[in-house]
Parts: structure tokens; C-alpha cells; sequence
């Protein structure tokens, strides 16, 4: 298999790399234990913090009741419950980081036992008078008892500052033991590093060596010289082209030998050649010379020629210019009369629908008229009805005024009704003026839609009459359109046979300047032939002296 020296620094650089990699693995490693031993350290400071919060809370709660059972004063009561309410949060923070040791449970079943002696044993028969009993009782459960339970939290604090220690301890090693096995892998690199680069680039030098000694040799005209192949690398790849290189400059040093022999002999003899081929070209001058002659006067003529045909292009072209811009002039006013057109019919269809909206909305007047005219009726009988009801009314007051004081509350309500019937009857008046008013403004309506039906229908005949002009105006706007359009498909067709003339002289115009151009070009190829010649014959010369130049160089190479 072909390994290139490329190849070889990459598995080198890829050994080093991977190497690197398994001390990045070892750190991350010993990092990720050092974190997990950090969050543990952190775990167990916390539980000492707890551990001496509740010794100290322990250590309050009894100097708080002790102070208590002395001076009977209720605030330091509830500063012991305060401090047992704190004592019980971080026995309560314990319980929620799993505390697993026996001791701590049976350290919470003592708390409670503690906190019920001090509420039956010594808080009971204080509230109860008896001191005595009370001071009795207090001696176990707040000397022992509490004692017991401030050892216990100051030995768990004790318990867990030793675990963490320990800890440190434990990753201080690690780091050393870590330390040692990087140095121990990073001098292997470095060697591993040092070998390859020193045997990499040793092997190289002694190959480059060889390949200039054998350059030199070559560049001295030792054409035999050859590298050899060795390994399947660049430098095999180097020593394979120099050697079909010289295998190659070998061949055509042999081919240059031969050919410069060869190149002196046909030298002589394009030399004789030479005078033989001066002597034709000057005849063949001479011919062209007088067919160059007859060419210019056939430019001559067709010169006229095309000057007429231009002449009348030019009228033709204004005539063809006059005749389009007569055509748009027409294609513009035949597509406004379209426009006209249809805008007169969009008019009409408008006219038709406002004459349509006005039939419908004097419809709808008269509905409302007739509307106007039923609220008219009921707000005269609302006004009847009122006039019944204060006659009523008046007639129920004068009755309640014969009943005297049985009837006094009677005559109120009467006075109401009055009063009622007479808003009611002002009401009617006032929807009767507003009817009025709705009447008289429906009237000048209903007259503004008839005179408005009136000028639609007028204006709809005015429209029919302008449709009907725009319709004969279209029709004979299509004729003339059609006739000019006839006479300038004419003038349009003129136009074109005329430029085909044009073109047909300019045509000939030019071929007899190209033939002129040309003939006069063959004499003066001729006349540079003659002078080429005499070259060549000058240049075959001194190509034999090279040649003989060129045998004698190559005599120097072995080959």
C-alpha cells in the first residue's frame, strides 16, 4: 500500500492527538469526581450548619423556659415556643436531605419526649401554681434531657467536619495521583513526538541528498542518469517522473542528431526552389495589375448606381413614416371613440340603476307617509284616552273630598292619575307635531324624487342619442381604417421592393470593391512573395549553418 510522507506526519500527528485526547478524558474524569466530591462536602457543611443550629436552639430553648419558670413572664414563654419553632425547621431541613442515621431518628423521637415533658411535666403545674412540682420536674428534662440532645447535635457536627476532611484528603490524592499519570503520558508524547519528527525528517535529507547528486550529474549532460524509486511515496512519485523525463529528452536528443542532417540537406534544395518560385510571382503581378485596372470602373458604375437607389429610399422613407404616423393617428381616435362608447353605455346602465333606486325609494316614502298617517291615529286616541282618564280623575277627586277623611288617600291617588293623564296628553300633542313635521318633510322628499325620476329619464335619452352617434362614429371610423390600412400595406410593400433594389446595388457595390481589394491584395502578396522568397532563399542558408551548429552541439550528450 502507497503511504505518502504526508500520510506518515498525519498518523504521527494523530497518535499525538489521540494521546491528548486520553489525558482530556483523564482530566474530565477526575474533574467530574472532584464536583461530585465538592457537592458532598457541600451537602455535609450544610448538615453541620443544621447540626449546630439545633444544639443552639436546644441551648436557648432551655435558658428561654428556665428564665420562664423564674419570672413568670409571658413574653419569654413565647420566646420558647419562637425558638422551638426554629429548632423544629432545621430538624425539618435534616429530614429533607434523608438523614439515614439511626441516631438522628431516635434523636427526633427524644425532641418530641423532651418538648411534651416541658409542656405536661413543668409548664402544666406552673400554669397550675404548684412551682414546686414544677422545679421537681424541671431538673431531669432540662438537665439530662436537654444535655443528651446538645451532645448528640454538637457529636453529629463533630461526625460530619471529619467526614469532609476526609474528602479533602481523599482529592488532594487524586489530584496528585492525576498529576503524576498527565506528566507521566505528557513525556511519552514528547518523545513519541521527538522519534517520529527525527526519523521523518533524517529520511528525508538522505533521500534528498541522493536526488541532487543525481541532478548534478544529469545537468552536466549525462543524459543516462536515473533515480531510483525506493518507497511508494512523493519521492517515488519524483524519481518516476524524472525518469520518463529523461527517457523522453534522451529520445529527442536522438531525433534533434538525426533531423539536423536532414535539415542541411533540404536546405540546399529549398534554395534552387526559391529563384524558380520568384520568377512566377512576378508574372502573376504583372495579370493582376490589369484585372485590377477593369475593376475600377465597374466600381464606378455601380457607385451611380447605388447613389440613385439611396435617393429614392430616402423619399420613400418619408412617405413610409407619413403613412404610419396616419395609421396610429387613426388606431388612436378609433380606440377613443371605443372609450366614448363605452362609456356612454356604462352611463346608461347607471341611469337605469338610479332610476330604479329612485322608484324604489318613492315606494318606501309612501310606506312611511302611510306609517306617519297610523301614528297620527294613535296618538289622537292616546290624547282621547287622556281626556277620559282627567275627567275620570277629576270626578274620583270630588268623590274622596264627599268621603272626607276615608277618602283623602283615594284623592292622592286621583291627583297622580291627573297628573298622568295630563304628561299623556302632553306627550300626544308633541308626537302630533313631530308626525306634522315628518309629514311635511316626506312631502318636499317625495317632490325631490319625482323631479329627480323626472332628470334621470331625460338624461337617459340624451345618453341613447350620444350611444347612437358614438355607434355611427365607430362604424365609420372601421371604413377608414380599413382603407388605410390598404394603402399602407401599398406603401409598405413599394418600400420594401425598393430597399430590395438598394440592397441588390449596394451588393454589387461591395463585391466589386472586395474584387478590387482583392485583386490589389494578390499584387501586392505577389510582389511580397517575390521579396519572401528571396528571403527564404537568404533563411535556407543560414538554416544549413545551424544545423551544422546543432549536429556539432549534440555530439556533447551521452545518450
Amino acid at each position: 500500500m502507497k503511504i505518502t510522507i504526508g500520510n506518515k506526519l498525519k498518523i504521527a500527528f494523530t497518535v499525538v492527538i489521540i494521546a491528548m485526547l486520553v489525558i482530556s478524558g483523564i482530566s474530565y474524569m477526575y474533574l467530574q469526581r472532584s464536583n461530585q466530591a465538592l457537592v458532598s462536602i457541600d451537602e455535609d457543611t450544610e448538615r453541620i450548619d443544621l447540626y449546630n443550629d439545633v444544639a443552639f436552639q436546644m441551648v436557648r430553648a432551655n435558658a428561654s423556659i428556665r428564665g420562664y419558670m423564674m419570672y413568670k413572664k409571658q413574653e419569654m414563654l413565647d420566646n420558647h415556643y419562637e425558638i422551638r419553632e426554629s429548632l423544629h425547621q432545621s430538624v425539618d431541613a435534616l429530614l429533607a436531605k434523608n438523614e439515614q442515621d439511626e441516631g438522628f431518628s431516635d434523636f427526633v423521637v427524644n425532641l418530641e419526649a423532651w418538648e411534651a415533658a416541658i409542656e405536661a411535666d413543668v409548664l402544666k403545674p406552673l400554669r397550675a401554681g404548684d412551682n414546686a412540682l414544677a422545679e421537681k420536674n424541671a431538673l431531669p428534662i432540662l438537665g439530662k434531657g436537654s444535655q443528651a440532645l446538645v451532645v448528640f447535635s454538637k457529636q453529629m457536627a463533630t461526625e460530619n467536619t471529619a467526614a469532609i476532611h476526609s474528602k479533602i484528603q481523599d482529592l488532594h490524592k487524586g489530584a496528585a495521583a492525576q498529576l503524576r499519570t498527565i506528566i507521566i503520558i505528557s513525556i511519552i508524547i514528547i518523545i513519541i513526538s521527538m522519534s517520529i519528527a527525527t526519523i521523518t525528517g533524517r529520511n528525508i535529507g538522505r533521500r534528498m541528498q541522493r536526488t541532487i547528486d543525481t541532478l548534478n550529474v544529469f545537468s552536466t549532460g549525462d543524459l543516462t542518469q536515473r533515480l531510483e524509486m525506493g518507497s511508494r511515496d512523493e519521492f517515488a512519485s519524483l524519481a518516476a517522473s524524472f525518469n520518463s523525463m529523461a527517457e523522453k529528452l534522451s529520445a529527442m536528443m536522438k531525433t534533434v542528431s538525426q533531423s539536423s542532417h536532414t535539415v542541411a540537406a533540404t536546405s540546399a534544395e529549398l534554395t534552387a526552389s526559391s529563384e524558380e518560385v520568384s520568377n512566377a510571382a512576378m508574372n502573376v503581378a504583372e495579370s493582376i495589375q490589369a484585372i485590377s485596372s477593369s475593376l475600377e470602373n465597374q466600381e464606378h458604375r455601380t457607385n451611380e448606381m447605388r447613389e440613385v437607389a439611396s435617393s429614392m429610399m430616402v423619399k420613400m422613407d418619408g412617405i413610409t413614416a407619413s403613412v404610419d404616423v396616419t395609421d396610429d393617428a387613426m388606431n388612436q381616435a378609433k380606440t377613443m371613440a371605443d372609450e366614448g362608447f363605452n362609456s356612454v353605455t356604462a352611463v346608461t346602465k347607471q341611469m337605469d340603476t338610479i332610476s330604479t333606486h329612485t322608484l324604489a325609494l318613492n315606494e318606501r316614502m309612501q310606506d312611511l307617509a302611510d306609517n306617519t298617517t297610523s301614528i297620527e291615529l294613535a296618538a289622537n286616541v292616546i290624547k282621547d284616552i287622556a281626556d277620559q282618564t282627567n275627567l275620570l280623575a277629576l270626578n274620583a277627586s270630588i268623590e274622596a273630598a264627599r268621603a272626607g277623611e276615608a277618602g283623602k288617600g283615594f284623592a292622592v291617588v286621583a291627583e297622580e292619575v291627573r297628573k298622568l293623564a295630563d304628561e299623556s296628553n302632553n306627550a300626544a300633542g308633541k308626537i302630533e307635531q313631530i308626525i306634522a313635521s315628518i309629514m311635511t318633510n316626506t312631502r318636499h322628499i317625495e317632490q325631490d324624487i319625482t323631479n329627480s325620476h323626472y332628470s334621470v329619464t331625460v338624461g337617459k335619452t340624451k345618453v341613447a342619442v350620444a350611444s347612437q352617434l358614438f355607434t355611427q362614429i365607430v362604424m365609420r371610423f372601421d371604413d377608414v381604417q380599413e382603407q388605410t390600412a390598404a394603402v399602407t400595406a401599398e406603401v409598405h410593400s413599394i418600400h420594401e421592393g425598393l430597399s430590395q433594389i438598394a440592397a441588390q446595388v449596394t451588393a454589387i457595390d461591395s463585391s466589386a470593391e472586395r474584387s478590387l481589394t482583392r485583386a490589389q491584395d494578390v499584387a501586392s502578396a505577389a510582389e511580397e512573395q517575390t521579396a519572401s522568397v528571396q528571403e527564404i532563399a537568404a533563411a535556407t542558408a543560414h538554416l544549413a549553418e545551424r544545423a551544422h551548429e546543432l549536429a556539432d552541439t549534440t555530439k556533447t550528450f551521452t545518450y
